[in-house]
């Protein structure tokens, strides 16, 4: 038998949550372990995204075409190897600083990047379980939102 959950009108101080949340994780030897995260606001998950920096550029090819409005310009090479693996750096660097930001722990390092290859230097299954619990905290499933039809009285 499934427990009855009980829905109630959202205020506005449930939607401002400065608590923390835990989340238990089962390690790859069975352990539970307790992590404590918070939710940010979006300018704070901008900044988070922000912090990694611009994204890299990929390098100019040797070719050149024309835009629809008649201006030549030089073409990127998007499959260029060296561009591809920065951009996956780039990409897990911004996915570490998310974690960084939701994370409620005194992660060790004098500087941000110096934080940041800290988690990058976690085992995957921690830094996968951290970042399951961070896109839980910055986004919401779409499963996890119901229509509720108008009741006509």
């Amino acid at each position: 038998m499934t427990a009855k959950v009980d829905t109630r009108k959202a205020t506005l101080e449930d939607l401002r949550s400065d608590r923390v949340h835990e989340y238990e994780v089962v390690t790859p030897t069975g352990e539970r372990l307790l992590f404590e995260m918070r939710a940010l606001t979006p300018d704070e998950a901008l900044d988070a995204l922000r912090i990694v920096g611009e994204p890299p550029e990929a390098p100019y090819t040797d070719e050149f075409f024309t835009d629809p409005e008649g201006k030549v310009t030089r073409k990127r090479d998007w499959r260029d190897p060296a561009y591809l693996k920065a951009l996956q750096h780039y990409r897990m660097r911004q996915m570490h600083a998310q974690i960084l930001a939701c994370w409620v722990m005194d992660v060790p390092g004098e500087t941000t990047d110096e934080k940041l290859d800290y988690i990058a230097g976690l085992d995957n299954w921690a830094v996968s379980a951290l970042w399951k619990i961070t896109n839980q905290l910055i986004e919401t499933a779409e499963e996890d939102i119901r229509h509720r039809p108008f009741r006509r009285t």
